[in-house]
């Protein structure tokens, strides 16, 4: 069988296959990784053309699920978590290049300038830990894990936190944004004590009408943001 990804929750593991007009619910347990040995890749997005076979769900045997699907292109999320949550730290290195894998237990390869691979080790990272995608920064010297390839070492250009006990799901993210509370917005007043910029006949009379707005976003913590500026129409 094969099908089009319409939907995939990354953080979830599932989402559903187009064959041929029917829905086939999907699940990453359910998808060959890219490397098997690495377990990375092979991860199902929207767009993906796979190929699958179909069993009966078994909490629902009257709808179908894939199983043994192959053709995901996309990094699987448990490989992902804390991309961007950290600040690279300068690097040193003669080499560049881009992590095309690298698991959670630390290992992985790094596609390079030239078009080679080299073997990365979490060990050999310096201040933050690469993730799929990343660009890179690095040395290069024989692998002794992996003979006949070279090892990147002194690599740079991670943005995960090092230790992934730091990192943070994008769910939490959003759950943190979603329960901060909003900025309180502070209003001038003028003389008259109406709000600065009002327009009615005593402060027009008196010239208050022309000044400038001026609003002072005060953040949760009581920290105030930048003044916000305006004219009154």
């Amino acid at each position: 069988m094969s099908g089009r990804i319409t939907r995939f929750h990354s953080e979830r593991g599932w989402g559903f296959i187009d064959m041929n007009g029917v829905d086939v619910m999907v699940h990453v347990n359910d998808c060959k990784p890219e490397d098997v040995e690495l377990f990375t890749g092979g991860q199902p997005q929207a767009g993906d053309w796979v190929t699958f076979e179909i069993e009966p769900r078994k909490d629902n045997p009257g709808h179908m699920q894939a199983k043994r699907v192959v053709g995901g292109t996309d990094e699987r999320c448990c490989n992902t978590k804390g991309k961007g949550q950290a600040q690279p730290v300068p690097g040193t290195g003669k080499c560049f290049g881009v992590v095309k894998c690298f698991n959670t237990k630390g290992l992985g390869w790094i596609l390079c300038a030239d078009g080679s691979l080299a073997w990365v080790e979490l060990a050999d990272c310096v201040g933050t830990r690469p993730v799929t995608g990343d660009q890179v920064q690095f040395d290069l010297e024989p692998s002794e894990a992996q003979p006949g390839k070279m090892q990147a070492v002194n690599v740079t250009g991670g943005t995960a936190p090092m230790d992934l006990r730091d990192a943070i799901l994008g769910k939490d993210l959003a759950r943190q944004a979603a329960q901060a509370p909003a900025p309180a917005l502070t209003l001038k007043r003028n003389a008259n004590g109406h709000l600065v910029g009002c327009v009615c006949a005593a402060c027009a009379q008196s010239g208050m009408s022309n000044i400038p707005v001026v609003t002072t976003i005060v953040g949760p913590d009581g920290t105030q943001a930048i003044p916000v500026l305006g004219v009154p129409r």
